[in-house]
């Protein structure tokens, strides 16, 4: 290739999202010719909101930072990145397939067929899910007890075996895929 061709580079990546232009940053700030090519015509990968939709703003792949994800905030700060809520004020809309709820704030108001409440069904699952995070930790989860079985399992087979509700099993299997992507 012609040394003076716009296409010359030390290293070339490959994908414009933060990972990709966090990378051009390290190896141009260390000296690097870095070409960065996306699928897209623009940069940002998941972390693409249009603020003019019609109806209000909307995340076309939003990116979700939670709390502990210092590096996560912090590398989005640095390239500038204006960090808002997940949920937006305002009433949420829930469409639980055979009728639509609406709410301020939480869960909504539903009597489930066992008689327990939606609130009640859901905060239950979501507690089983936390102790199995507890009980496999951040570190070194692949040695955590029972790593294996859990490996076995996708989120469907565990939902089916322990989330009784078929409503709570939807919800909460929507929410961990919004969550996990």
């Amino acid at each position: 290739m012609d040394s003076k061709s716009p296409f010359d580079a030390d290293v070339i990546i490959v994908g414009a999202g933060l990972s990709g232009m966090s990378a051009a940053k390290q190896l141009t700030d260390a000296g690097k010719k870095v070409l960065l090519f996306d699928g897209k015509d623009r940069v940002g990968g998941r972390t693409w909101c249009d603020p003019e939709y019609e109806n209000g703003s909307i995340d076309f792949g939003g990116m979700f930072v939670g709390t502990t994800h210092a590096a996560s905030t912090r590398l989005g700060k640095e390239m500038g990145l204006e960090l808002v809520k997940a949920r937006p004020e305002g009433m949420a809309c829930w469409d639980l397939g055979t009728e639509v709820l609406h709410v301020d704030e939480g869960y909504p108001e539903k009597t489930l067929s066992s008689g327990a409440s939606l609130s009640d069904g859901l905060t239950d699952a979501f507690k089983k899910i936390d102790a199995i995070a507890a009980q496999v930790g951040k570190d070194e989860p692949w040695n955590a007890e029972g790593a294996a079985e859990l490996d076995g399992l996708t989120m469907q087979s565990w939902l089916d075996e322990n989330i009784e509700d078929p409503l709570v099993r939807f919800i909460v299997g929507s929410d961990v895929s919004i969550i996990t992507g």
